[in-house]
């Protein structure tokens, strides 16, 4: 079993997890939420500046034996058959992403293999999971910005938004809150790539959901798009 590494636990918290692929055990390390530091909240792309630890940073738990990789919402969901698949990878797994070391401290090459990784293992679940791998590919985004490649950016933003719209065709999204935010997304993508017209659809269809005024700050964000998506829109 790879050696634990201890991140500072002032900043970090361990949770102790099993690897339901290869039945390790390790540490998977996130941010405290008293560690997180709020340095700019974008209107766009749901986009949060951070001074310090980074939570998306860490979003992905990454087992250090056979490097199955997931959000930590889904990791344990792993069926009999999909087990199977994933332990017949693992050696292709290694090949492709075994130079990373994802236990400590991430620097942006291993945050964009852990995203990476994890789009690799859910390809390999074959379940619908779209709406995570656009969720992926947003970090992707973020993370592209943050590195300041606008190229690579916009190419996450496309995949993204391809990947939200199939979701929304596909699968139906747990929480109402997931729903609200999947139009809005697809509605503020939209937007973000030019695609105006398209934007001002997605953005109505978010203000004219039953239940959005119980979340009033999506509710602002979206009315604030949705007014400068029909600016854009009358340019045209």
């Amino acid at each position: 079993m790879a050696e634990d590494i201890s991140l500072d636990e002032q900043q970090f918290i361990a949770k102790r997890t099993l690897c339901p692929v290869c039945k390790a055990e390790f540490k998977a390390w996130q941010p405290r939420i008293t560690a997180l530091r709020i340095k700019r909240e974008h209107s766009e792309m749901l986009y949060t500046e951070y001074e310090g630890p980074n939570p998306n940073h860490y979003s992905v738990v990454v087992c250090p034996e056979c490097l199955y990789a997931s959000y930590e919402n889904d990791f344990s969901e792993v069926s009999g058959m999909t087990r199977e698949r994933m332990r017949a990878d693992t050696e292709e797994r290694r090949r492709l992403f075994g130079a990373f070391d994802f236990r400590g401290k991430r620097s942006t090459e291993v945050v964009q293999a852990s995203y990476e990784l994890a789009l690799h293992c859910y390809a390999l679940r074959r379940r619908s999971r779209y709406g995570l791998q656009a969720a992926l590919y947003l970090q992707m985004a973020w993370l592209a910005r943050e590195i300041r490649q606008p190229e690579a950016e916009r190419k996450y933003l496309e995949l993204a938004l391809e990947h939200y719209r199939q979701s929304y065709l596909h699968e139906k999204p747990s929480t109402t809150k997931d729903e609200i935010k999947q139009t809005f997304l697809i509605g503020d993508l939209s937007l973000k790539l030019g695609q105006y017209d398209e934007a001002v659809r997605w953005f109505q269809e978010t203000v004219k959901h039953p239940y959005i005024s119980q979340f009033p700050e999506m509710e602002r964000r979206t009315r604030e798009r949705w007014s400068e998506a029909r600016a854009a829109a009358s340019q045209e």
